[in-house]
């Protein structure tokens, strides 16, 4: 195992987007996010009170996936144990990288909300091509 997570520590890049977009809540579950709108009481109850959102994607980079691809053709339990791996090492680098996030927004007295994503809840996975859309589309503005 260890030589998974260390063979898969040299493949990996860790990036990541953010955007802040402004947010209209309508009534108990509609929401209008500039860059996609979507009904989820759940996501409307965590936004409440708020005036935008951050858009947040992140990835381990393809070299993580050429590298898991090529031990699911040669040996899967190594795809096994570096799939886990990534999947701890993707949600420690996001919840770094919302740490920083925080304090960021602390300082200027604003203050995040628990990172919400689509299928969390009644949150549809259909929001997910809206959401890796707003950077193409260029709406919001970036914050790294």
């Amino acid at each position: 195992m260890e030589r998974c997570i260390g063979e898969l520590f040299n493949a990996i890049s860790p990036r990541h987007l953010v955007r802040e977009f402004p947010l209209i809540l309508e009534g108990q579950e509609g929401i209008d996010g500039l860059c996609f709108q979507t009904r989820s009481k759940n996501l409307a109850r965590n936004l409440r009170d708020c005036q935008s959102i951050l858009v947040f994607a992140a990835t381990l980079g393809t070299g993580a996936d050429h590298l898991i691809q090529k031990y699911n053709r040669l040996q899967m339990s190594k795809a096994v144990v570096m799939q886990a791996a990534a999947t701890a090492i993707i949600e420690e680098y996001c919840d770094e990288v919302c740490r920083e996030l925080r304090q960021k927004f602390e300082g200027e007295g604003r203050y995040l909300r628990p990172r919400f994503s689509p299928g969390y809840g009644d949150f549809p996975l259909s929001c997910q091509p809206a959401l890796l859309g707003a950077w193409r589309r260029g709406n919001g503005s970036a914050l790294n």
